[in-house]
């Protein structure tokens, strides 16, 4: 085969194999791109030359200027038509935008069928209130870590409070690596606000619910980081610091671990923060990718 033939079957292939087209596209970043371009076809088994490009391109314009669709000897030259390389590179490029288009648009797909399928099951649960939400609504403060430090009992004796959880910047960012969250809610009445037990109590059938509503995006084959009520209350006493967690797919953080601001971001996404009377509002955060 001569180059133009080698380098159309190159191409062709290229267009059909992401990975390979990949590779040739990143030849462009070298200091001499055409000559790093040279060696990958070689090492791919492509005998192409740098002359090789030159005089195929040469020959390609000599000849498409004396067709008569070419516009005869005297039309004008356009800028990258006897480039072989340009012109096998814009083809890549082309091929690449495509591709991506087509990527996001099956992302896209996915996450509607993901959150369908997710609406028409969480009936079933008693969760009064929810909103699918991006990682970037949500607003850290380092205020809300100043507080746990300051007020909680909790902080410092367990793997799911601080700064066992690491920094609220470590936090953001260990959230940011997902795609979405999903908030939500449950109520429970009790007979008096004011008395802590009874009024604590209540949260351990909100972590159920929390478990299973995991489990619905386990099955859409999500990853999951699930923030939820209060400190961990699995195990007696947690083995915070002497040894590591012993049941770390049963341990949730707090939302407020993570110096999450919930009044702010259960505002942004029109979710009531209390209700009157003895009704208590228990929140959890599913992020998922």
């Amino acid at each position: 085969m001569n180059t133009a033939e080698l380098l159309d079957d190159l191409q062709n292939k290229a267009h059909r194999d992401a990975d390979l087209r990949k590779t040739l596209l990143k030849t462009r970043e070298e200091k001499n791109p055409v000559d790093a371009f040279c060696r990958k076809c070689q090492e791919l088994g492509y005998p192409i030359y740098v002359m090789d490009l030159i005089h195929a391109g040469e020959e390609f314009y000599g000849n498409m200027r004396r067709s008569t669709n070419g516009g005869g000897e005297n039309s004008p030259k356009l800028q990258g038509e006897d480039d072989f390389y340009e012109l096998f590179m814009a083809s890549l490029m082309s091929a690449e935008r495509r591709g991506k288009q087509t990527e996001e648009q099956i992302n896209t797909n996915r996450y509607a069928q993901m959150k369908a399928q997710i609406e028409a099951q969480i009936a079933q649960y008693p969760v009064c209130e929810y909103a699918f939400i991006q990682p970037e609504d949500i607003p850290f403060l380092e205020q809300v870590r100043y507080i746990c430090r300051t007020e909680c009992p909790q902080y410092g004796t367990s793997w799911s409070c601080p700064p066992a959880v690491g920094t609220v910047e470590e936090c953001r960012e260990r959230c940011m690596a997902y795609s979405g969250g999903f908030l939500f809610t449950t109520m429970t009445e009790v007979k008096d606000m004011a008395n802590m037990e009874e009024t604590l109590s209540t949260r351990f059938d909100h972590e159920e619910v929390t478990r299973e509503i995991r489990e619905l995006f386990y099955k859409q084959g999500c990853e999951v980081l699930v923030l939820s009520t209060e400190s961990c209350a699995v195990c007696e006493k947690c083995a915070y610091p002497e040894a590591p967690c012993r049941h770390p797919d049963q341990m949730f953080p707090c939302v407020e671990s993570y110096g999450i601001l919930v009044t702010e971001l259960a505002q942004k996404c029109e979710i009531s923060f209390m209700s009157a009377g003895n009704v208590v509002t228990w929140f959890s955060l599913i992020l998922y990718q």
